[in-house]
């Protein structure tokens, strides 16, 4: 006879995780699936997988990076009250542009100073929040950059989603990468005088590469 003692029972889940039934040890996915981040930075192309950690505060990534030279495959995660403060951010599913000015600390060598996201009119799966999102971040001394957010899942609110696609990059970027024990953000919504602000944390994962 099997043993089902060692089986969570998902309604005696911590009340500190959102989604008990979805990120307990029998669950077949770790959690939501917030959206897939597509981007260029320089001569690497970026694929971003983000998914909803199991604790409130944190996402987990999944990253394809190459220079088409050499591939990496990466997996990190980044945590800390800035992922609730971001949520926090007004938002309604039918704004269709967003100008968000951002302090962003502790990411290596990699910051940005604002952004613009423009949201699609085509409807998510629930029928009410865009599928899509393209975002135009501003740089300091360098390019803009320019990232499309597809799949957005009302995990969390999409513009959590959005600005969670930066947060990592530091790390993502890096040849050799290491775990930002301190970062920081501050995003102001000019429109509404609204401001949020809070410390992430990214912690390193597998790392593989690939030699084409």
């Amino acid at each position: 006879m099997s043993d089902h003692s060692q089986i969570p029972d998902p309604s005696h889940q911590d009340v500190r995780y959102r989604h008990a039934r979805d990120t307990s040890l029998a669950a077949p996915k770790p959690g939501h699936h917030l959206g897939t981040a597509s981007f260029r930075l320089g001569d690497q192309s970026v694929v971003q997988w983000l998914v909803e950690g199991p604790e409130n505060n944190a996402i987990s990534y999944t990253a394809l990076v190459t220079d088409f030279e050499l591939t990496r495959y990466l997996r990190y995660r980044v945590a800390g009250s800035a992922v609730e403060a971001l949520n926090d951010l007004p938002f309604s599913p039918f704004t269709p542009r967003l100008d968000l000015d951002i302090e962003l600390e502790g990411v290596g060598d990699f910051s940005v100073t604002g952004v613009r996201i423009v949201f699609s009119k085509m409807r998510a799966p629930n029928g009410v929040d865009p599928d899509l999102a393209i975002a135009r971040f501003s740089r300091p001394g360098a390019p803009d950059l320019r990232i499309v957010i597809s799949e957005l899942r009302r995990g969390w609110e999409p513009i959590l989603t959005v600005l969670s696609s930066v947060l990592g990059l530091g790390h993502c970027l890096d040849d050799s990468p290491r775990d930002l024990p301190d970062g920081r953000i501050r995003v102001t919504d000019p429109a509404s005088c609204v401001q949020v602000q809070g410390h992430f944390a990214v912690t390193r994962g597998i790392c593989s590469s690939l030699a084409i």
